[in-house]
């Protein structure tokens, strides 16, 4: 049950919406994605993992994996505008990509299953793929091993700064440094969004949706309760980030 709001006015701040800048053209055209060849190390073809836009670069990603024993990431970047693709980049890790910085540079996941480290608690990974990808930092993003084995998402407010949910708890970090900046309870059922530039994040705990500063961690205000009222599983900014779609699974 899909519910798209207006963004209120907000009692503790003017939320300026955060717009993700428009290109002035688009690619329309289909675009065929690399794929690695099979061997034996990797026996099954390449599937495709995650699109990603980097609008501010004018760059989308395209990241495809060969699944198996010796799992690779395939990254492709392409201009918004015509399609044209740069050359193909590979990780050879089970990294699971969930973003791509802004400005095209960096990007972030989670890895569950690293070689040599299994049962190890969860960690996040961010790289440097402005050239020949470099892994730039990899932590735990926690003190409690326990809470480790449950990192719920890995985000990118800019490119120097990332947010991680473990348990419910949001947690800022500086990249490379992995410092923790703030720290914010959103409750265990809390799901999560940010908007277009990551200006902001909005957070939806049962039926409360609130939004905050996503440099300081400040709560700038709340959504008024839907009606009817939704329990909120998923929640996302428009790009034009004067609006946040609920939806209800």
């Amino acid at each position: 049950n899909p519910v798209m709001t207006d963004t209120p006015d907000l009692p503790l701040e003017t939320l300026v919406p955060d717009a993700q800048p428009a290109p002035k053209t688009l690619v329309t055209r289909p675009i065929a994605l690399s794929s690695m060849p099979k061997t034996q190390a990797n026996p099954f073809p390449a599937r495709v993992a995650g699109i990603f836009p980097a609008v501010a670069a004018a760059q989308f990603f395209a990241i495809s994996e060969s699944p198996g024993f010796h799992p690779v990431k395939l990254i492709q970047r392409f201009d918004l505008a015509t399609g044209t693709p740069s050359p193909v980049m590979t990780i050879a890790s089970s990294l699971v990509i969930s973003g791509i910085s802004s400005d095209g540079k960096r990007l972030v996941g989670i890895n569950t299953i690293r070689q040599g480290h299994f049962g190890d608690p969860n960690t996040v990974e961010v790289w440097s793929i402005e050239r020949e990808p470099q892994l730039l930092v990899s932590f735990i993003p926690t003190t409690d091993t326990n809470e480790g084995h449950f990192l719920q998402s890995a985000r990118f407010v800019d490119p120097n700064h990332i947010l991680t949910m473990i348990l419910g708890k949001l947690t800022c970090w500086e990249i490379p440094a992995a410092k923790a900046i703030y720290t914010r309870d959103l409750g265990r059922r809390a799901t999560l969004a940010t908007s277009a530039t990551g200006k902001y994040f909005a957070a939806a705990d049962d039926l409360t949706v609130r939004i905050f500063n996503s440099a300081t961690g400040a709560v700038l205000g709340s959504l008024p309760d839907a009606s009817p009222p939704i329990h909120p599983t998923h929640i996302s900014f428009s790009s034009s980030g004067n609006r946040i779609l609920l939806s209800e699974k």
